[in-house]
């Protein structure tokens, strides 16, 4: 495969492919993405569905931004309603998406989750090698739709996951099929200042937090359950919930809402919505929590915990267990349980000196894990298996771009 571009001051080019445009976990890997192949000299182009704040933070660091609208498979499309409303999404996405793909003449189509199929298969009609970089491990979804959505993986020239569980997951659904695969720790940067060292003393109220998405999977109703259970056992405690709903979930909330008005809480809990910056956040909790119901890819709030120096609790399942792997200040428990996650907070509000040291001595570890340099060398080498090409070829001269044919 030849790198040389059609014509002279071609940079390398390479389209990114991204199903929302927040600020969460699998956005803020998109980012950093982004972020770290301008570094190496490409030329970035991002499309999302929609404006929002990854916009912005796109175009800080360089890349340029096109909103299109295209299909993100969900659940819903496993209905027929569903599947005949994202047949039509993709029908109308289609010519404008590969308007953009001649437009911007990547080498590679990067597509930033298994929940776009629509762009595996579109960069591959238009002859562009494709890398797709798995963030979810959807096991508990229905088997139709773990089969939609890991079939068109196998047009991929190279797949990503963020988890050995992500991966075996994929794997789980095309036994039969090799890739060339790539299992890569999310880059996490560590807070811009020193964090707070955890209290030397853990004086009533013991302050929680919970941070992550207000969905049912991510189990912020099993915090508030096992915070009634606490304070009916006479600790002094606090939540603090930190995210919130997707649109359309509003609901969800109001839930949220009732549930701690009918367990008598409504001292003892704070919605705080969302916030970019959650180190300020993590420097006033205690103890934070995890509890998703789920089995997720990995768990970015989980390293963030241990990089802030919180002892943190989280449940025994999927890519979660890989996050805070081998930290003394991390606690398993079991999916679902509020009487397992009360126990645990427990356990570390009883061994507060143990885990609290522990926490100052994992975050160091936490933060060397997940530098941006060893993601940053493990994409490069991602790409430069997906495009087939030696490393010499890779660091030719800016002014050359590789073209889009296998």
């Amino acid at each position: 495969m030849s790198l040389t571009g059609p014509g002279p001051n071609k940079a390398r080019s390479i389209l990114i492919a991204h199903p929302g445009s927040e600020l969460y976990g699998s956005d803020r890997v998109s980012l950093a993405s982004a972020e770290y192949l301008i570094e190496r000299g490409w030329r970035v182009t991002v499309t999302v569905p929609l404006r929002g704040p990854l916009c912005d933070a796109l175009e800080a660091v360089g890349a340029t931004v096109v909103v299109l609208r295209f299909p993100v498979l969900r659940k819903s499309a496993m209905t027929p309603t569903g599947a005949a409303a994202l047949l039509r999404n993709c029908l109308a996405a289609f010519v404008p998406a590969v308007r953009l793909i001649r437009r911007v003449r990547p080498s590679v189509v990067y597509v930033a989750t298994v929940t776009l199929p629509f762009w595996i298969l579109v960069g591959r009609l238009c002859r562009v090698r494709v890398l797709c970089h798995l963030h979810e491990a959807e096991v508990g979804a229905h088997p139709v739709l773990r089969k939609v959505l890991a079939a068109p993986t196998v047009l991929a020239n190279g797949v990503i996951a963020n988890s050995r569980f992500t991966l075996g997951s994929l794997k789980a659904e095309l036994p039969r099929t090799r890739f060339n695969e790539f299992v890569i720790r999310n880059p996490i940067s560590p807070p811009t200042s020193p964090s707070a060292r955890p209290r030397s003393s853990l004086d009533p109220p013991v302050r929680i937090l919970f941070v992550g998405r207000l969905s049912p999977r991510k189990g912020p109703q099993i915090a508030i359950e096992a915070l009634s259970t606490l304070v009916s056992g006479g600790i002094d405690c606090q939540l603090s919930l930190l995210g919130a709903v997707y649109e359309g979930y509003e609901w969800f909330e109001t839930d949220l809402r009732s549930q701690i008005k009918d367990l008598d809480l409504e001292e003892r809990v704070t919605f705080l919505g969302f916030h970019q910056d959650v180190w300020p956040f993590l420097d006033g909790c205690d103890i934070t929590v995890v509890p998703s119901l789920d089995p997720e890819g990995f768990g970015n709030t989980a390293v963030e915990a241990v990089m802030a120096q919180r002892p943190i609790v989280t449940v025994d399942s999927g890519g979660l267990v890989e996050a805070v792997e081998g930290f003394a200040c991390a606690v398993l428990t079991v999916p679902g349980s509020a009487p397992h996650l009360a126990a645990a907070i427990k356990t570390i509000a009883d061994q507060w000196d143990d885990f609290a040291g522990h926490a100052v001595a994992d975050a160091r570890v936490a933060t060397a894990r997940h530098s941006r340099e060893s993601y940053r060398d493990a994409l490069q080498r991602a790409v430069q298996v997906t495009l087939g090409v030696t490393t010499k070829d890779l660091h030719h001269d800016n002014n050359t771009s590789a073209t889009g044919s296998d």
